[in-house]
């Protein structure tokens, strides 16, 4: 009867340590019932190091490099009363916030006439103000390249590259102008402000 229990136990406590494969408070229970040390394994590779790489910041200094380099000037005094293609009268300096300043002109009767600086907005990046009508043309103002945009409706604007990453804008709003009269002020008012941009 003894041997019949005793058999009995045995097969118990294998079926529970799995056939000879349990762990128990870092033990391993062998077949026949007997708790012995688990084999030592060898150490797990390091991990590799998860650490943010860190890379020295970018130079904010010069032109087109993050700075804002037009935190000099007054878009206000990029043209003169003696330099407009027609009166503009006195412009109204805004602070949009999204781009940078502008000077705002509403000539009596005229187009709508505003020069903006873009901080960190480069001029290929306004190119979608052409929409589906309208044209987009390279330019040369004096030493900066740019672009020409119309919507193929009422506005015309220039964009003047400043450096790497920035750019001033001339736009005009259609009155009465056609758009071709439009462009063709857009040019003569972004010739006279350029000089007053910083150099590429």
């Amino acid at each position: 009867m003894k041997t019949a229990l005793r058999s009995l136990f045995l097969v118990a406590v294998l079926a529970t340590a799995g056939c000879g494969g349990g762990a128990i408070g870092g033990q391993v229970l062998s077949g026949a019932g007997v708790l012995s040390s688990p084999p030592s394994l060898p150490p797990l590779p390091s991990a590799p190091d998860r650490s943010p790489a860190t890379t020295a910041p970018a130079s904010s200094a010069g032109t087109g490099s993050g700075a804002n380099v037009f935190a000099a000037m007054n878009a206000c005094d990029l043209i003169g009363p003696d330099q407009q293609p027609y009166p503009f009268g006195d412009g109204e300096r805004t602070h949009p916030g999204a781009h940078g300043e502008a000077c705002v002109y509403a000539p009596r009767d005229r187009a709508a006439v505003s020069i903006q600086f873009l901080d960190a907005t480069k001029a290929g990046e306004m190119t979608d103000h052409a929409g589906a009508n309208g044209k987009v043309v390279p330019v040369t103002v004096g030493k900066h390249s740019g672009l020409q945009i119309d919507n193929g409706l009422a506005t015309c604007m220039v964009v003047i590259s400043v450096g790497e990453a920035d750019s001033a804008k001339v736009s005009l709003e259609a009155a009465h102008e056609s758009l071709d009269e439009l462009c063709g002020y857009a040019r003569r008012i972004a010739e006279v402000i350029e000089p007053k941009l910083p150099v590429e």
